[in-house]
């Protein structure tokens, strides 16, 4: 080991488990520099699943203290009291964003307290555990809150937060109807730099008291009235304002599509029921749209040659995690002559139904299998892909504003 330089070392390293590369911090200063300068990179941003690493308490200690002066990022899963322990033992100057998931439920209010001495320069937090919101104001440059998982929020707090803090983005979806909402006092809330908003539909009527001009992205959780909360949403922003929506048929897309607004994204999700002709016909109104994504739908019935045909505006669509009957058969030569542009078909994980009139139909009628999708022939204005999507949302409302 002694006479290999420092790159063979490195490339040597790199296949070692963490616990090996832990015990040869504690070789020798030089080891424990080439360790160190391996970490600087792969430890910056440091997504930890406490069950998966096993780590023992001496070796993870000794962790924490390595990366406390370079790591930027935390995002801790399944944190128990005596790994926090450890971790509160240091101070992470250059910490901007912690996460803590699954279950850190021990985390009290004077926890934060803590939380602000470990990580005095946080601009991004989401808390996890029986938290009332106090002390959650005391990183004043804090630009990303979420309190979904702060299952003690309290009104009083929220409101100071809202008062000190001017957040870019918040997710909320804490407070349901019922009086502790209809106490929701939001005048005197700094609202002029939200860019994501993410909350339920009661929680939005009580943010739409001010303007958010900066506003780009709001996602609602569930849908009380969806006709009322378009039109809310309507007399708001302009239809023309929202580029981006991404919904499920029943509520939003029938407005979508009376209004001719000028979305350029269209994502139709998790929807239950087979689509309906009419709303496949009726995707050439949506001039400007661009893009259009189909996930976790019923697609059984739809002609998708068809459908590629009569929206000649569209650039990509994208079937994902979609149920189609069996076979696909697509002409690239017919899909790509009349176009003037590239048109791309993109096709993840999507299961295939047998038709009805299958022989076999009385044993794999209902079994899901894979989709066989057959092209024939080649144009250079047609393009068949098979890239993962984005995460599928599941709650039925999302919106992106220019």
């Amino acid at each position: 080991m002694d006479i290999l330089n420092a790159d063979c070392l490195r490339e040597i390293i790199i296949h070692l488990s963490l616990q090996d590369q832990i015990a040869l911090l504690q070789v020798n200063r030089y080891l424990q520099q080439i360790v160190q300068s391996l970490w600087i990179t792969k430890y910056k941003h440091n997504s930890i699943n406490f069950v998966e690493k096993s780590l023992k308490d001496e070796d993870l200690e000794r962790f924490f203290k390595t990366i406390k002066d370079f790591a930027e990022s935390f995002e801790l899963r399944f944190l128990d009291e005596q790994k926090y322990k450890l971790l509160k033992k240091f101070t992470y100057p250059q910490i901007k964003t912690v996460r803590l998931t699954i279950h850190p439920c021990f985390i009290r209010d004077e926890d934060i307290k803590d939380f602000h001495l470990m990580f005095p320069n946080l601009r991004v937090f989401s808390p996890h555990g029986n938290l009332t919101g106090r002390y959650l104001d005391l990183w004043p440059n804090l630009t990303e809150l979420n309190l979904s998982y702060c299952y003690k929020l309290e009104l009083s707090y929220f409101h100071s937060i809202m008062r000190s803090l001017h957040l870019e983005h918040l997710e909320l979806n804490m407070f349901p109807m019922s009086k502790q909402c209809e106490q929701l006092d939001l005048k005197e809330a700094n609202l002029e730099n939200l860019k994501y908003l993410r909350l339920n539909t009661y929680e939005l009527y009580y943010f739409l008291v001010k303007p958010m001009p900066k506003l780009q992205h709001l996602y609602i959780t569930n849908q009380y009235n969806p006709r009322q909360l378009f039109d809310v949403i309507l007399s708001v922003w302009r239809a023309r304002d929202i580029r981006k929506l991404e919904t499920n048929v029943k509520n939003v897309l029938a407005n979508c599509l009376e209004m001719r607004m000028n979305v350029e994204e269209l994502c139709i999700i998790n929807d239950d029921n087979v689509l309906p002709q009419n709303v496949i016909r009726s995707l050439h109104l949506l001039d400007d749209l661009r893009v259009l994504r189909f996930k976790s739908c019923d697609l059984t019935t739809i002609n998708i040659a068809e459908l590629l045909r009569s929206i000649p505006q569209i650039d990509e669509i994208s079937l994902e995690s979609c149920r189609l009957p069996a076979q696909l058969k697509l002409n690239a030569v017919e899909l790509g002559e009349e176009r003037s542009k590239l048109l791309r078909l993109n096709f993840w994980q999507n299961i295939g139904r047998r038709l009805r009139n299958s022989p076999e139909r009385e044993y794999r009628q209902n079994t899901p299998q894979s989709v066989d999708v057959i092209i024939k022939g080649e144009h250079s204005f047609f393009e068949f892909t098979e890239i993962p999507g984005v995460d599928l949302y599941f709650e039925p409302l999302y919106i992106q504003f220019r």
